[in-house]
C-alpha cells in the first residue's frame, strides 16, 4: 500500500575544467502514480547543471542553476520551478566551515479550484554549518547545521518559514 510508485531515470556529465575546476549536468526524467492522489499523476523533468571550482588550497565554491516541471494530471499541480544557489566552503584549521544560499520561482498554470489561487511562490533558503574533524567516530565527523527555509506562496498551505538545528555524522564533502 504504498504512496506513489515512479519510474524513470538520470543521465549525468561531469567534466574536469582545468585543473582546479570542473562542470556537471544532471537530466532526469520520471512518470508518477500517486494511489491516494491521482490528480497527481504525471511526468516530473528535472536539468540540474553545477559549476564548482576550488578557489585555493582551501576554499571551494559552487554554483548551481536548476529547472524543473512537473506536469500533473490536474493543472493546479502542473508547475514550474526554476532557480538557483551559491555554495562556499573554507577548512579553517581542523573544521570545514560552510555557506549555501538558494533562491527559487514556483510557478503553477492553473488555480486550485477550490481556493482560487495559483501558486506563484518565491522560496529562500540559507545554510550554514561546520564539520568537526576533531571528534571522528569510525571516520565520520561530526556536523553541526543551521537553516532558514522561506516560501512565500498565496496558496496557504505552500506558504511557511521554518527554522532548521541539525547534527549527525559525515564523511567530508
Amino acid at each position: 500500500n504504498s504512496y506513489s510508485t515512479s519510474t524513470g531515470g538520470t543521465v549525468n556529465f561531469l567534466r574536469p575544467v582545468g585543473q582546479q575546476s570542473q562542470i556537471e549536468l544532471n537530466v532526469s526524467a520520471i512518470t508518477a502514480r500517486y494511489q491516494r492522489n491521482p490528480s497527481l499523476n504525471g511526468s516530473q523533468y528535472s536539468i540540474l547543471s553545477q559549476y564548482e571550482r576550488a578557489l585555493s588550497t582551501r576554499i571551494f565554491s559552487r554554483v548551481a542553476l536548476r529547472f524543473d516541471r512537473q506536469v500533473a494530471r490536474d493543472n493546479a499541480y502542473t508547475n514550474s520551478t526554476y532557480g538557483g544557489e551559491l555554495l562556499l566552503s573554507a577548512q579553517v584549521g581542523r573544521q570545514t566551515v560552510y555557506g549555501r544560499f538558494g533562491y527559487y520561482r514556483t510557478v503553477a498554470e492553473e488555480a486550485f479550484g477550490f481556493l482560487g489561487k495559483r501558486r506563484n511562490d518565491l522560496l529562500l533558503d540559507a545554510e550554514a554549518g561546520v564539520l568537526l574533524r576533531r571528534w571522528q567516530w569510525l571516520g565520520m565527523a561530526s556536523i553541526l547545521r543551521i537553516g532558514r527555509t522561506i516560501n512565500r506562496s498565496p496558496v496557504f498551505f505552500y506558504d511557511f518559514r521554518q527554522w532548521r538545528v541539525e547534527t549527525g555524522l559525515s564523511r567530508e564533502f
